[in-house]
């Protein structure tokens, strides 16, 4: 279910530019997962998430240690989302009474001169191997991104994360390469990150 409001151009393309600056992307659902724009109301999952070393583990921040620092990433994705350079969603289980929430889904580091972004999926451990995140990509590429001004997207991770490679390699993004000791990451030193991307002709 493609449950979005979305800004058009001239030849009824998704604009990048004009969704963010109406607003009307907020809520999007698939099968299983419901998706809303990060808000403050969400301080408790971002807490959670963000908190936990296992989620952690290939992140290229600190763990959180408090409340106050989830709130601080909150206002953090609301000024990247008011800067245009992204947007991230709160994902909801659709049949959960009380709508559970499970995680995060980003669309961030858009370059609106390159028609470029990448994606990120962050999920709780007690949610991971369940198909959440390959619902959440393949529902991207085949409902908005085969459908917006986007010409790349990448996904980016650590040569220690199997899963993301995964996700990558299962969605045909092409692997373009590793940078070496590309990010420092204090306590853990310079890592290596992989580049994988799918370009608009490759939906062709």
């Amino acid at each position: 279910m493609y449950a979005m409001l979305l800004c058009k151009d001239g030849n009824g393309g998704l604009v990048m530019n004009k969704i963010f600056e109406k607003r009307k992307y907020h809520h999007f659902e698939t099968s299983r997962l419901i998706l809303d724009k990060l808000s403050n109301s969400d301080e408790k999952l971002i807490y959670n998430l963000y908190s936990d070393s296992k989620v952690m583990k290939f992140m290229q921040s600190k763990i959180m240690k408090n409340k106050k620092e989830a709130v601080k990433y909150i206002n953090k994705m609301n000024k990247m989302f008011k800067s245009k350079k992204g947007i991230r969603w709160a994902v909801s289980l659709k049949k959960s009474k009380t709508k559970q929430k499970i995680g995060t889904f980003a669309i961030h580091y858009y370059d609106s001169k390159s028609k470029k972004a990448e994606l990120g999926a962050d999920l709780l451990v007690s949610y991971w191997n369940k198909g959440y995140v390959s619902e959440l990509v393949s529902f991207f590429i085949l409902n908005i991104f085969k459908n917006i001004d986007l010409n790349r997207i990448e996904i980016r991770c650590m040569p220690e994360n199997k899963a993301s490679m995964h996700i990558a390699n299962k969605f045909g993004f092409k692997y373009e390469g590793t940078l070496r000791e590309f990010v420092y990451i204090k306590g853990k030193g310079y890592t290596d990150e992989m580049v994988f991307s799918l370009l608009q002709k490759d939906l062709d």
